[in-house]
């Protein structure tokens, strides 16, 4: 339940509307684009792939198995939350440890209830902690480029 649509949509809304709110125009456009990219690419990539979900799961399940839309969700939103949240230091790298704990957390889950393969929620919190950094770093280095004079 945790890594659905009905938890994590009022968390990603939620979050793009303090960023807003707070004018934090750099850090919404990385929230922004990490979530749609997150969740852009879980329909295609199950579609490409076409695997099937292990046999009797202990939760209804829909569309095929490969990536874990949950871990990769999940792993998109608590890496995401971290980057627009926080400055680098040493609370941020304690928060972003708490984060990949949340995923695996999350990934494991799926596994136990067999609506997963291992494989599966692996690649799901891979992709998704990869489009939130690749998010949050794109945008610090572009401010950076912006900001900085030429030599």
């Amino acid at each position: 339940f945790l890594g659905s649509t009905w938890v994590l949509a009022p968390v990603m809304i939620g979050t793009g509307v303090a960023l807003a709110w707070l004018r934090r125009w750099p850090q919404l456009i990385a929230w922004v684009g990490a979530m749609v990219v997150s969740q852009a690419l879980i329909g295609p990539m199950k579609t490409l792939y076409g695997r099937p979900r292990p046999p009797l799961p202990l939760v209804e399940t829909t569309s095929f198995s490969f990536p874990s839309g949950h871990a990769l969700a999940t792993a998109a939103v608590v890496v995401a939350l971290v980057g627009v949240w926080t400055s680098p230091g040493p609370i941020r790298k304690n928060l972003t440890l708490l984060a990949g704990v949340v995923a695996v957390l999350m990934a494991l889950s799926r596994v136990y209830l067999r609506a997963h393969w291992l494989s599966d929620v692996l690649a799901g919190a891979s992709m998704g902690a990869a489009v939130s950094l690749i998010a949050i770093v794109g945008v610090a280095q572009w401010r950076r480029t912006r900001t900085t004079p030429p030599t």
